[in-house]
């Protein structure tokens, strides 16, 4: 194309006429080629060249007229440059089909078995769409088939038999064979004799073997439950074993035997008693007044056949009865009680320290604890109660009352937990006691308070890159402000939180929607939650300017990648009109400033791709010129 320039000053005109300045070039009819074949097996080497320019870029890994082996089928795009610098694409697919050969396998469930007996069978093989299976089984009943399976096998008659499995697929045939040996067989029977069943702990049984005849192998387990104390523990020869036993349990003893052809096996339990005695007793109550009679009872095991009571401070203070009868003690004081019993194996005693507690009687006085000391709690909510009679005498009649409360009544001495679940208020707990002395009456007051509630508002919408406030309010469930002194607030999750534990809260510039839990614990401990959602709305918008100056002069000095706030990563690559790469980042912060191994470069037009993914994970690619003016 020619160009013409006129200029005209008011008095002199002049032309400048420029022929054939302007040439545009056609682009490239780029071809793309594949040898030896678009269609090939796995693992194939494949050559990928391009025609039709002078240079050529493949993607997915691919180096032009460079031979790879094929994995899978891939679409290839070839990028062809001329030498003016224009540029074009073709594309071409590489089919990869699976072509080896199949396997044939296949698994007995066992390799020796006894005339009569069954094989089981089960296909193992491995191909690309197996369509023919051929069994042949000698000796066997059926002897032969021709589906997959798995196939169960009878065999009548001993001897070694081949047997044979054939598979097809598309691509081929392949078969196995696995060798079976049917035998005959003599049956055994396990059997043994015990000289006893229950033993006493470090005495001893003995074994004798009573099975079948024809056993070449005897294995004896006498603890195959691993109670452990036992000698010997085992034995692999007929015997008769003397076997002793010192720690009591339950033991099973096995024995297994063989006869050359054919196992057996079989078990017997036996008890061994810690035979010595053990020492144990009670009494009708271990508190009491001066001059109180109480009856003790013996709780002792292992069969003793003798006893030894002592009661120090009381009236008889020892006795050598089974049951000593009834012990009084006249005077107050702390008092301990032993018993020891004995028989042919061994002695024990039991000795309780400040078992009996003799008092001077006195009416009992009417005191009330609570695991909550100031008695405020919120509806739904349980306290404790414990009774705190101090140097009071101990009360026989207790009488609690819980109003609004469940169970609203208790004639235990410590009730323990009482819930208030259905309605606030003020509450007057009591407690009255007595007992023969005397009575006494408690009181004291629950405040049952209602929770309050905390709104986080309506969930919000923001742009990425700019902020959400969270605002809280804490009102009754009429909607009345409450007061929130004192009280605890908490953010959660503290993620991009100006304050987690601020009533009031800010989220900086989140890159993703998340949902933000509000927690409010009033100064009764009533807890309550709310849950606001803040949505980000990720627009997912990128460009690269289409010129820029690098002069130095503070004013599009650098090309930047725009819209980086979204981007998780990136390749931004540079070329001139010639296809050589002047530049290349994958750092969102870095921009090209117009230089190319530290020299500056000529004022003209580059190409450039732009290859990211989002924080969202999706992804997009860019290709543009941009302009470099000095």
């Amino acid at each position: 194309f020619d160009v013409a320039l006129v200029v005209f000053d008011g008095v002199v005109l002049d032309t400048l006429i420029m022929p054939n300045f302007i040439t545009v070039n056609p682009l490239p009819n780029v071809v793309a080629n594949a040898a030896p074949a678009t269609t090939v097996c796995n693992g194939d080497m494949v050559t990928l060249t391009g025609g039709g320019a002078s240079s050529y870029t493949w993607d997915n890994g691919a180096v032009n007229g460079t031979p790879f082996p094929a994995a899978a089928t891939l679409t290839y795009t070839v990028t062809g440059t001329d030498v003016n610098g224009c540029e074009n694409t073709d594309q071409i697919t590489i089919t990869v089909n699976n072509c080896s050969s199949p396997t044939a396998s296949f698994i007995p469930d066992s390799l020796t078995i006894c005339a009569g007996g069954n094989i089981l069978f089960t296909d193992n093989s491995t191909g690309t769409g197996i369509s023919a299976w051929s069994w042949t089984f000698p000796g066997g009943i059926p002897a032969t088939a021709n589906t997959q399976g798995p196939h169960n096998i009878s065999f009548a008659s001993p001897g070694t038999y081949n047997i044979n499995l054939s598979i097809t697929d598309a691509n081929g045939v392949d078969d196995t064979t696995i060798v079976v040996n049917v035998i005959t067989c003599t049956t055994v029977n396990a059997a043994f004799n015990m000289s006893s069943s229950i033993i006493c702990a470090g005495d001893s049984i003995v074994f004798t073997d009573a099975s079948s005849a024809g056993v070449t192998i005897w294995a004896w387990n006498f603890d195959s439950t691993g109670v452990g104390g036992v000698s010997p523990p085992s034995a692999i020869n007929q015997g008769p074993h003397t076997v002793f036993y010192n720690n009591p349990g339950t033991y099973i003893i096995e024995l297994i035997v063989y006869n050359g052809s054919s196992f057996d096996t079989t078990s017997s339990t036996i008890t061994v008693n810690d035979c010595s005695p053990t020492a144990n007793f009670s009494a009708s109550q271990t508190t009491l007044c001066e001059a109180d009679c109480i009856t003790f009872t013996n709780l002792s095991t292992g069969s003793p056949t003798a006893w030894s009571w002592y009661f120090p401070g009381g009236t008889p203070s020892t006795a050598s009865g089974v049951n000593p009868g009834t012990i009084c003690y006249p005077t107050t004081g702390t008092y301990n009680v032993s018993l020891t019993v004995s028989n042919q194996y061994g002695t024990d005693s039991l000795y309780m320290a400040n078992l009996i507690t003799v008092n001077v009687c006195t009416a009992p006085t009417a005191g009330i604890t609570m695991d909550d000391v100031d008695g405020d709690i919120c509806i739904n909510n349980c306290i404790d109660f414990t009774y705190n009679g101090g140097s009071g005498g101990t009360p026989t009649t207790i009488n609690w009352t819980f109003p609004g409360g469940t169970p609203s009544s208790s004639t235990a001495l410590n009730p323990g937990t009482v819930c208030w679940n259905d309605t606030t208020g003020t509450f007057n707990v009591t407690l009255s006691v007595s007992n023969a002395n005397g009575s006494s009456n408690a009181s004291t007051i629950v405040t049952v308070h209602e929770l309050p509630v905390v709104n986080a508002g309506m969930d919000t919408s923001i742009t990425i890159g700019t902020n959400a406030y969270l605002f809280s309010v804490v009102t009754d469930t009429a909607g009345n402000s409450l007061p929130t002194t004192g009280g605890v607030f908490n953010w959660n999750p503290t993620t991009d939180l100006s304050c987690a534990i601020c009533q009031n809260s800010t989220v900086i510039q989140p890159l993703a929607t998340n949902s933000y839990i509000i927690t409010y614990t009033d100064i009764y401990g009533c807890q309550v939650k709310d849950t606001i959602t803040v949505n980000v709305d990720i627009a997912l918008n990128i460009g690269v300017p289409s010129a820029f100056s690098p002069n130095g002069d503070g004013s599009n000095d650098f090309l930047w990648v725009k819209g980086t706030i979204v981007i998780k990563s990136m390749n931004f690559t540079i070329y001139n009109r010639y296809g050589q790469q002047v530049f290349q980042t994958t750092d969102i912060e870095e921009g090209w400033n117009g230089t190319h191994n530290g020299k500056e470069l000529n004022p003209g037009v580059f190409v450039y791709y732009l290859n990211v993914t989002f924080i969202d994970g999706s992804t997009k690619q860019l290709k543009g010129n941009v302009t470099l003016v000095r």
